[in-house]
């Protein structure tokens, strides 16, 4: 969980690294399908925390959707800020 440096373009700025739920349970659910797929679950995590904006720039409670591409396959998630400033990845899904 921690802090990671990953600012986009502001040098320096610290922002709470985004999280793909808080228990194994809610880690599996934000997965499953990448895993179903055969995607490395790492790398599609690293490409997705490279993709979100800095938290400052979300409002709270309003869902967060974007899309990446690993590996040649394009790969959905959403999410939310949550109080407190940090986001969590609650889904992540590669075309059906």
């Amino acid at each position: 969980m921690g802090l990671t440096a990953f600012a986009h373009g502001m040098v320096g700025i610290v922002q709470p690294k985004p999280s793909f739920g808080n228990t194994p349970e809610q880690m599996w659910h934000a997965t499953r399908h990448i895993e179903a797929k055969g995607l490395n679950v790492e790398a599609v995590k690293a490409a997705i925390v490279k993709d979100i904006k800095p938290a400052s720039t979300y409002r709270t409670g309003v869902r967060i959707t974007g899309t990446v591409i690993v590996n040649n396959v394009e790969v959905s998630y959403s999410g939310v800020k949550l109080p407190g400033g940090k986001i969590n990845i609650g889904s992540i899904k590669p075309p059906r």
